[in-house]
């Protein structure tokens, strides 16, 4: 039997480091370079820093990020640098999971690079299963807005970017679909429709274990709640909820007919609203820079103006201890002459 891989492919701010956290519980194996947690997330992360970083690295050279709502082109992942990465991946995979068992492997950007990662899994021989949790995109919106300062549509772009790639690459995979937070509130359940759904089980699973994860889950944590009724007030609002009571659908049925065929319709239209946002971003980003260097360029002049004025100081400065030693010469001259 070939060592399993279960993928946590989900879009940030939705549940995933939780998630990897209580299929840790569950006898799946964690990364060595395990990311430590921070004021964000103050639990941890559960994901290989090592591989966040090669992600990034990646995005990078090609002049993209996490949250540019952009995902590398169809030609790239079959190009020579995703042959390398494939080649330079196994061995992050070999080094960060050492062990014989089942494995976790949770990044968001991993959602970018499900093409890429698939034949790494072809590589090593692994078999993988896909887990796709999910959250309300307002939600998601909300928190990447107090943590980032992304704007509310810039957000609702990413979100819809990454499930969208998430969905298409894994359509013909095993996968379960799992709303956050939803699916917190009662793990048992939670984890047999995983069992269920990738006709696989996990390692561990008893009464204890389920316990023990069931009580790392702190409501406290999760802010920006939404009903569920909220009501689209633009266009890429819009096709976000449009697109999240789709996923709602895909956790009865993940391949329902239906539901995949508006899928592909409202990624179509995500396409021509990214390529308009994107148009206009720039267009902001640029002026945004100019104004940046203009002030740049005023402060230049100011630094410079200042340095003028700073010499003249201290020319003035050198000129006063000149005048007041003369007067000391003049006022020593006086008393030999008094004396």
């Amino acid at each position: 039997m070939n060592r399993r891989i279960f993928f946590i492919a989900g879009m940030h701010r939705s549940g995933t480091s939780y998630l990897a956290q209580t299929l840790s519980s569950l006898g799946l194996e964690l990364p060595v370079s395990v990311q430590p947690g921070a004021e964000d997330n103050p639990k941890g992360h559960f994901e290989p820093f090592s591989i966040a970083e090669y992600h990034e690295s990646l995005l990078a050279d090609m002049n993209l990020s996490w949250d540019t709502f952009i995902s590398p082109t169809e030609n790239w992942f079959s190009s020579e640098y995703a042959d390398k990465a494939v080649g330079e991946l196994s061995e992050i995979i070999k080094s960060d999971y050492p062990g014989a068992g089942p494995i976790v492997f949770k990044d968001p950007r991993a959602c970018l690079f499900l093409p890429l990662w698939k034949k790494v899994v072809a590589k090593l021989g692994l078999e993988d299963f896909y887990l796709i949790p999910f959250r309300h995109p307002l939600e998601v919106a909300a928190s990447l807005e107090k943590r980032n300062k992304i704007s509310k549509n810039r957000s609702l772009l990413i979100w819809l970017d990454y499930l969208f790639d998430v969905e298409k690459n894994t359509r013909k995979d095993r996968r379960c679909f799992i709303h956050f937070p939803k699916w917190a509130l009662d793990i048992k359940q939670t984890i047999s429709k995983i069992e269920s759904d990738l006709g696989t089980g996990l390692p561990i699973k008893n009464s204890k274990n389920l316990l023990i994860a069931a009580k790392e889950y702190e409501e406290a944590f999760l802010h920006n709640k939404k009903s569920g009724t909220e009501k689209a007030t633009n266009d890429i609002e819009k096709l976000a909820l449009d697109t999240y009571d789709c996923f709602i659908r895909l956790l009865t049925d993940p391949l329902d007919s239906a539901t995949l065929t508006e899928i592909d319709s409202l990624r179509d239209k995500f396409v021509t609203l990214s390529d308009l946002f994107d148009d206009i971003l720039n267009e902001y980003e640029l002026k945004l820079e100019q104004q940046l260097q203009a002030r740049h360029d005023d402060g230049e002049q100011v630094n410079a103006r200042a340095n003028a004025l700073q010499q003249q100081l201290s020319d003035s400065e050198g000129r006063i201890v000149e005048l007041e030693q003369q007067l000391q010469a003049r006022h020593d001259d006086g008393e030999q002459v008094n004396a």
